[in-house]
């Protein structure tokens, strides 16, 4: 993995599949799994691989009237 130095502060983001390609690379969450707790899921990303920089958007509704909380912790060897 190599990073882009831009001369502007910030930089592009770049596709991991294809480095010569400006823009995001989508990722499938093909299956996920409620824990016993009724709070934890755990998601199932076979596609992902490494980057400098990994963003997860998520669209979430609770029972409750609270927002949802995110605690992400990844456990895997790419």
């Amino acid at each position: 993995m190599e990073l882009s130095v831009e001369s502007q502060y910030g930089s592009k983001d770049w596709s991991i599949r294809d480095p010569k390609k400006n823009g995001r690379d989508k990722v499938a969450i093909p299956s996920t799994k409620l824990q016993p707790d009724g709070k934890t899921v755990v998601l199932s990303l076979p596609g992902l691989t490494r980057a400098m920089q990994f963003e997860l958007k998520f669209d979430l509704d609770a029972a409750e009237a609270n927002r949802p909380w995110l605690d992400s912790r990844f456990i895997n060897e790419l």
